[in-house]
């Protein structure tokens, strides 16, 4: 009887695993969960400025936060999950986790913690903007 219990136990665990493996997000459903979060992150960095509230009216996110996203988003697989790391000046910073076909992401305000200990929103810019 034990030994059917076990055999069950681990056929489930090595089920749970398998699913866990095959499902996890690809890098493009990082993208689209952080270019979300990005836009929500400009979207607070300029509330008080009524011009970047304006310019924020007329950004396209896909436009401008995906493509530095793309450059500063490395991915780390860990078999059956994934995390998503920000390349920050100081150090990497965990942003996101994906996890059975789901990307979780980091909130606006630890984000914003973030890029204030990393130089603020001008440290994710890549250097050919400038």
């Amino acid at each position: 009887m034990k030994k059917k219990i076990v055999l069950a136990a681990v056929f489930i665990l090595t089920a749970l695993c398998l699913a866990m493996a095959v499902s996890k997000p690809d890098r493009d459903k990082h993208l689209d969960a952080l270019t979300e979060l990005g836009t929500k992150v400009m979207q607070s960095q300029f509330e008080e400025d009524s011009f970047g509230s304006l310019l924020m009216g007329f950004i396209n996110s896909d436009k401008i936060i995906r493509p530095v996203l793309d450059q500063k988003l490395i991915i780390n697989d860990y078999g059956i999950v994934n995390v998503g790391f920000l390349e920050l000046e100081e150090k990497n910073q965990i942003i996101s986790f994906g996890v059975l076909g789901k990307v979780f992401t980091a909130s606006v305000e630890q984000v914003n913690a973030a890029l204030e200990e990393n130089g603020g929103i001008d440290s994710l810019m890549p250097d050919s903007l400038f």
